[in-house]
């Protein structure tokens, strides 16, 4: 499957200024070629550097829209797959024709968040990252997308990684000081109780960090009850900082 070239419309679909469709697999090039030709009539296509062009459909054999086509190869791309992206106008239409005459030329309609997958198949990213994108995609706030964001860095599979390093670690101390008795590897109690509360102690951390997150994430459901002309609406106001009751 990773074999294959797959395409798609890369921003939101409905009309606007610009529209994207992508390309990822080793033939993403060639098919691009296809459907685009540039201004300056160059035969070679730098990477990493927009080129003019006008789009072509070679099946009626005319062109229909200006275009740039970008050319990034890997491995330094999102998917660690060659990529192409074709930006023009942001018309339905346009768009939905790119990629069919791209299907046509030889690629196969990506599944949704299929670049994601081969991102996470090539090793560009763990699961953990994976799921920050999609929660940067759906954060309902700045603040929740700042701590996505940090997640898609690394920090969060950064933390297990060396969790997981000093539990192994104290594993294999206690495997030696079993095993070879006479090399004088013994570990006390009390440094294994030591290694294992700090563990513990930064689990606790990362299980508070992850309510936290899905607290401001999912949001509140909260009820302001009280008996009449209390101030329940003065308050309601105070915390939204405008009139809404």
């Amino acid at each position: 499957m990773l074999e294959d070239t797959i395409i798609a419309i890369s921003t939101p679909l409905g009309y606007g200024g610009l529209g994207i469709v992508r390309l990822s697999g080793k033939k993403s090039l060639p098919i691009a070629k296809k459907l685009f030709k540039s201004k300056k009539n160059k035969a070679q296509i730098p990477p990493r550097h927009p080129i003019l062009g006008n789009l072509y459909h070679f099946e009626q054999k005319e062109f229909f829209e200006e275009a740039y086509l970008t050319y990034i190869p890997s491995p330094h791309t999102y998917t660690r797959e060659d990529m192409v992206e074709i930006s023009c106008h942001g018309s339905p239409v346009i768009l939905e024709e790119v990629v069919r005459l791209g299907i046509k030329a030889g690629a196969r309609h990506a599944r949704p968040g299929e670049f994601t997958l081969r991102a996470y198949q090539r090793g560009r990213i763990d699961i953990l990252q994976a799921e920050a994108i999609n929660d940067i995609i759906q954060a309902p706030s700045y603040r929740q997308a700042k701590i996505s964001f940090s997640q898609l860095g690394g920090s969060l599979s950064q933390k297990i990684a060396s969790l997981r390093h000093q539990v192994i670690h104290l594993l294999s101390q206690i495997e030696a000081s079993i095993e070879f008795p006479e090399e004088r590897l013994r570990i006390s109690a009390k440094q294994i109780s030591k290694t294992m509360e700090k563990a513990i102690h930064s689990l606790k951390k990362l299980v508070e960090s992850y309510n936290l997150g899905k607290t401001l994430s999912e949001g509140l459901t909260l009820a302001i009850t009280g008996r009449k002309n209390v101030g329940k609406s003065t308050l309601f106001n105070s915390l939204l900082q405008k009139e809404r009751a």
